[in-house]
Order: structure tokens, then C-alpha cells, then sequence
């Protein structure tokens, strides 16, 4: 998708867009980015499933017409819209032909494959590829991405019923970060947010743009841990927060004269929200390294455990610092128990 999406997509201006001052996902733009333009064919029952084997004769002579009428509308869009050259489908037909061929070795029926394995006991990881919050139905929409990006992506996107979950295992930072545009009631925009950038190295991996941080939001985690069942939490990078002499964390939002003790699902009322914040004692001791959580600064501890409160899910995993091994994993918490 990607290739036939750069044909129009890399001339045209942001501005054009009327995207200068917002993101995709703020104008509904979104379907121009390839997770997009896939998801909308989708609910539109306009596209075509990739099979594992080649599809009989009959439904092959079906695509060409298709992708015909497809690229029509999309041509009439590109053309009255942005002033774009039209997309031919017959060299696109002859080209995603070949890529086809090169892709189904590694297409198979995604629910026979997964249920299978697990009624021979095989243990299988699903991992969620961005956070609870970018979520088309339960995120705050529209700055979100076009799929179900929670637990729940688990049953509608691989095929695996509910009940077959057996763990989930939810990550969040010892602080907040936020990619683009969209809500972020607790966002720094002083020095100890670009220290906290600076030391977490908050730059997107692909991009290099900079995230936004703040403090810590947990109406935010809380509404995730409702939203996925989370039976612990993995809370990564405390070492960021090493330096801090008073660290504060949202636990709830003022809106109107009125605090609110949940995320409200209207993006409008979110964004003029303001944090109600509880100042919490920083520790002032280095937790790099550190893998055993008494060995943690007495203060740490303390965060963690009124963050689990807060949060209403246990804490049984910590990362202080980058590498793999710089991990603490709790014990007696469910996650500990995964490795029994």
C-alpha cells in the first residue's frame, strides 16, 4: 500500500491539506496514510482479502474491474481536490500482482493458525503496537489511529475469542508522553518537560520528532486498565524521574468548577480540562540498573504503589534504564507468576 500511496501522497503540500497547524487524525485525513486508506476499503467492503492460495479463476478476473472502479474514486477525489495526476490501474494492477506472488508464503488463516497452536498448549504473545488512548472506539477520537489498538484488537484482529486471553499485561511510563496532536491535560512546557525529553530520549524512533511529556495522568492509565483488564502493569523508565525533588501525579480533572474522576469521552471537554494534581516526594537517588524492588529507594517504592492505587492495578514490573536486563520484576505479583 505503501508505494501506490507515495505516488500521490509525498508532492502534496500539508498545507493544501489544511493539516499546517494539525494532525492527520484532527482533519480526518487519516485515510490518506496507508493504515487508513486499508481500514476505510475495509468498512467499506471495497478491498481484497489476500488468500493464501492463488484465488480461482473466476474471482481473478473479478479484481481487475474492481481496482478499475476503485481507482476511478479515487482519481475524482485526487483530481478536484489536490490537482493531482490520475493513477493508472493497469500499471498498478501489474505491479501489486508480483507483490502479491512474493507475499502469500507468508499469508496464512490467521484463526486456524493461532487456535490451533493453542489448543496444542503453545503459548502465544500478541503486542499491541500503539497505546489504549490512539484506540478508534474507546481513544480520544479523532486523534486516534484506525483500528482497536487495545486488548480487545486481540479477538477483532487475530481471531482468538475473549476467553482464550489468558494474561494481559499493560506498559506505561512513570510519566506521560504524547506523539502529535491531540488532549494532554497534565503536558509540560518548561524545562522539566525537555529534561524529561532530554533524559527519556523522547524522540520518535521513525521520525525523530519530539514527543510531548508531562506527569504522570492516571484518569488517563486508569481508563485503560478499565478498557483492557489489565492483571498487572509494566511501568517503564522510573529513572527518569531520579533528579526530581517533588514529583506530581494527575489524579483527576477540573472542568468547569466540577472535578472529574473519569476520562470524559468528548475530546472538546478533555482538552479544556485542567489536571487537579497530588505532589508526591521525589527520591533524589539514582535507580539506574537496579533489578530487585527492595533495592529500590524507599520514596520509589512509594511512588509506584500510589500510582497502583491510583490506577486500580498492581505493579508487577519496573524498567530503570534502557537495556533488558535493567528490569525489576515483583514478586508474588501476576506477572511473576507467568514465569512459574
Amino acid at each position: 500500500m505503501r508505494p501506490f500511496l507515495r505516488r500521490f501522497v509525498g508532492p502534496i503540500p500539508l498545507a493544501a491539506l489544511g493539516a499546517s497547524a494539525v494532525s492527520f487524525w484532527a482533519t480526518g485525513l487519516w485515510w490518506l496514510l496507508p493504515a487508513g486508506v486499508a481500514a476505510g476499503a475495509v468498512a467499506a467492503a471495497l478491498g481484497r482479502r489476500r488468500e493464501a492460495e492463488p484465488p480461482p479463476a473466476p474471482a481473478a478476473k473479478q479484481i481487475r474491474p474492481q481496482l478499475r472502479s476503485l481507482i476511478e474514486e479515487k482519481n475524482r477525489i485526487l483530481e478536484a481536490l489536490y490537482g493531482a495526476p490520475p493513477l493508472d490501474p493497469v500499471k498498478i494492477h501489474e505491479e501489486y500482482a508480483g507483490h502479491a506472488d512474493r507475499l502469500r508464503p507468508f499469508v496464512d488463516d490467521a484463526v486456524a493458525f493461532l487456535n490451533d497452536a493453542m489448543d496444542r498448549r503453545k503459548r502465544v504473545l500478541f503486542e499491541g503496537a500503539q497505546g489504549s488512548l490512539l484506540d478508534i472506539d474507546f481513544g480520544t477520537y479523532p486523534y486516534v489511529t484506525s483500528s482497536n489498538s487495545d486488548a480487545c484488537g486481540i479477538s477483532a484482529g487475530a481471531g482468538v475469542p475473549p476467553k482464550r486471553v489468558g494474561h494481559i499485561l499493560g506498559v506505561a511510563k512513570a510519566y506521560c508522553t504524547r506523539v502529535g496532536e491531540g488532549p494532554f491535560p497534565t503536558e509540560l512546557h518548561d524545562a522539566v518537560g525537555e529534561k524529561m525529553r532530554e533524559v527519556g530520549s523522547e524522540f520518535g524512533a521513525t521520525t525523530g520528532r519530539p514527543r510531548r511529556c508531562g506527569w504522570f495522568d492516571a484518569v488517563a492509565v486508569r481508563h485503560a486498565v478499565r478498557v483492557n483488564a489489565f492483571d498487572t502493569l509494566a511501568v517503564t523508565k522510573l529513572d527518569v524521574l531520579d533528579e526530581l525533588d517533588s514529583i506530581p501525579v494527575c489524579t483527576g480533572y477540573r472542568f468547569e468548577g466540577e472535578t472529574l474522576a473519569e476520562m470524559p469521552s468528548d475530546t472538546s471537554v478533555l482538552e479544556a480540562c485542567e489536571p487537579v494534581y497530588e505532589a508526591l516526594p521525589g527520591w533524589k537517588t539514582p535507580t539506574v540498573g537496579l533489578r530487585d524492588w527492595t533495592v529500590l529507594p524507599e520514596k520509589a517504592r512509594c511512588y509506584l504503589q500510589r500510582l497502583s492505587e491510583l490506577v486500580g492495578a498492581e505493579i508487577g514490573l519496573v524498567s530503570t534504564g534502557p537495556d533488558r536486563d535493567q528490569t525489576v520484576i515483583r514478586g508474588r505479583s501476576a506477572l511473576a507468576s507467568w514465569f512459574d
